[in-house]
């Protein structure tokens, strides 16, 4: 079952696509969002400035259970930042290189 939601950090810009496909299909109304864009920085590391983003799933999130097609989140990120995964992709994953962060489990 695919059941978790991940954010690869390295390709997530902060576009918020994800926050926005998530409040329309799921009618939310102002200030309310299942899916939440966090900003850490801009911090200067060696003589460069760094920002990173990262969304951030609430307790709201279903995961769009109601869609054939997956999380609109997910759907939506134009960088493929986000993947839904299962339990063992989730685990490879983490284990990868990459700086990876779970967002979203039951």
């Amino acid at each position: 079952m695919r059941d978790h939601i991940l954010v690869n950090l390295d390709r997530c810009v902060g576009c918020y696509a994800c926050e926005i496909a998530c409040k329309q299909e799921n009618g939310l109304p102002a200030g309310k969002k299942w899916v939440e864009v966090k900003q850490i920085g801009p911090v200067q590391v060696e003589r460069k400035m760094l920002m990173d983003f990262y969304p951030v799933m609430n307790k709201g999130c279903t995961l769009c259970s109601q869609r054939a097609a997956g999380p609109a989140c997910v759907e939506a990120c134009p960088t493929k930042a986000l993947k839904q995964c299962d339990t063992a992709e989730t685990l490879q994953l983490l284990y990868d290189e990459r700086r990876h962060q779970i967002c979203r489990t039951p």
